[in-house]
């Protein structure tokens, strides 16, 4: 027997907790102990007689799902957070790359305000696919990156960390660079975080800060 999560469902295990996200429903939960072992050892193909029942709650809920393969579902597996963007140096910013960032931002809170989270991720996903073939070069953050950076300042600094990742993200895609949005969890303490990389390198944020998060979702 096969599982898969619903569409719109995805998991991550931060210290040795299942935490799902229900994107459709804006939504991010952790696995009550007896659901925990059974999702892990279905996960681990750990099957037994009793397995089929203890995962009843999920079919019930619709949280899981019986495929006719032996497909199971799998966490994300993304580059390990080596350097970060932050650390280099970069030249003045120019006033005209300024707005442009500004106006990224205001794409990005706009979007977060007017429509689901679901929405926007899948308008994301499908521009990215859309340019699959577009090539990111680092180098080339030494001159686009300063400018959206610089408009920090004038943004509230409070649970500010999804508008400022989907705006870089947006500010890049104008300029045909499309890396990853990422939103992790954590469990001790909770935490819900985002920010932007490509490959091992984060482009918003520092290596120690994301690297206490466990990604859930990757666009």
């Amino acid at each position: 027997m096969g599982l898969k999560l619903r569409d719109g469902v995805s998991f991550c295990i931060s210290n040795d907790q299942t935490v799902l996200c229900d994107i459709h429903n804006d939504r991010f939960f952790a696995l009550p102990p007896s659901w925990n072992s059974a999702f892990r050892a279905a996960l681990s193909n750990d099957c037994h007689g009793d397995i089929d029942s203890a995962l009843q709650p999920f079919f019930r809920s619709g949280l899981l799902l019986k495929t006719d393969d032996d497909q199971k579902p799998q966490a994300l597996l993304l580059p390990t957070p080596t350097s970060s963007a932050l650390d280099r140096p970069y030249s003045k910013v120019p006033i005209k790359s300024l707005i442009s960032g500004l106006f990224a931002h205001w794409l990005a809170r706009h979007a977060l305000a007017h429509e689901h989270l679901k929405d926007t991720l899948a308008r994301l996903s499908r521009r990215k696919a859309a340019n699959a073939n577009a090539q990111f070069v680092s180098g080339d953050l030494s001159e686009i990156l300063p400018a959206f950076l610089a408009t920090r300042r004038w943004m509230p600094s409070q649970d500010n960390c999804l508008p400022l990742s989907l705006a870089l993200v947006e500010f890049l895609a104008r300029r045909g660079a499309f890396p990853t949005l990422v939103i992790g969890v954590r469990m001790r303490p909770y935490g819900v975080h985002a920010w932007v990389q490509q490959g091992g390198l984060i482009l918003n944020d520092r290596v120690d800060t994301v690297r206490r998060y466990t990604p859930i979702i990757a666009i």
